[in-house]
């Protein structure tokens, strides 16, 4: 999802000078996919959990984030703040998401806890923001680090509780494209802001993880959404 922007970042610190942005062939495929789990997920939404709601709402939120972002980019205009937005939704979604399949009280407080923490993590960086930053690393990080502690709890039980092999359990896929997304994403989005500012020509290069994350995120959403209609009609909604 940062993919694009960190591109458009690159690109201006390699050259002070306006040069035109060339399309990347991966974005339109990164839009394609993600075109193709929202359409997914809108036909069977009937299907659809209704723990997993928080996670279809967000796939939307997803692709129109992207597409304005990309749209964006090749103008050469700003496109931060949308991440910015996105950012914070996501957290909020997916802290809902991991709460409303545990049901504990623990979940709970954790959940509240987390967006305590962040919203004062926010507040303090939009406060204090000066010069060249990346979105705001520590409220995101925070966040990113509570949800994936969340999703691998999620993983374990499913693991434990479950009759069946995990591939074939939708939930699994639904939860392992959170987890193997964000997982990795952290140390990355922890040293974005250090490595732009000292090395901005391995920075550049380095985007493509954020890529291959994407891929894997909604490679695993539309697995997800393809098991939908066998694999929880019989559950509760």
């Amino acid at each position: 999802m940062l993919a694009t922007y960190t591109r458009r970042i690159a690109a201006e610190l390699r050259c002070t000078t306006p040069t035109r942005i060339t399309i990347d062939p991966i974005a339109i495929i990164k839009l394609l996919l993600l075109t193709a789990v929202v359409l997914l997920w809108t036909s069977r939404y009937a299907y659809v959990l209704r723990e997993q709601r928080p996670y279809y709402f967000l796939l939307p939120i997803a692709l129109v984030t992207e597409s304005i972002a990309f749209v964006l980019l090749t103008q050469e205009k700003p496109n931060v703040v949308y991440y910015q937005a996105y950012l914070l939704a996501e957290v909020l979604l997916l802290l809902m998401f991991a709460h409303g399949v545990l049901r504990k009280r623990w979940s709970l407080l954790f959940v509240i806890g987390t967006s305590i923490l962040c919203g004062i993590l926010l507040y303090s960086e939009v406060r204090s923001a000066t010069g060249f930053h990346i979105l705001h690393t520590k409220s995101m990080l925070v966040g990113w680090a509570a949800i994936t502690l969340l999703f691998a709890k999620l993983l374990l039980d499913l693991a434990n509780n479950s009759r069946r092999k995990l591939w074939h359990e939708q939930r699994f896929w639904v939860y392992l494209s959170i987890f193997l997304f964000l997982a990795p994403a952290i140390p990355y989005i922890g040293l974005m802001d250090l490595l732009y500012k000292r090395d901005p020509e391995l920075a550049g290069s380095l985007y493509i993880i954020l890529h291959v994350l994407f891929f894997v995120r909604y490679g695993c959403a539309l697995v997800a959404g393809l098991m939908l209609k066998h694999h929880t009609a019989d559950e509760e909604r």
